[in-house]
């Protein structure tokens, strides 16, 4: 099932990036960056 829900992200950054819908993948990038770098900020805030 993890193939599908990759065909169906895939739909929707593709469906994005031809329809010249940056802002909504751009923020959507963002987004994970964040969510990334918060997850690196609390590992490196418990570590000391």
């Amino acid at each position: 099932m993890e193939w599908f829900f990759l065909l169906k992200f895939h739909k929707i950054i593709f469906g994005n990036f031809f329809n010249g819908n940056w802002e909504e993948l751009l923020s959507m990038f963002r987004y994970n960056e964040g969510v990334e770098n918060n997850k690196r900020f609390q590992e490196e805030r418990y570590d000391s």
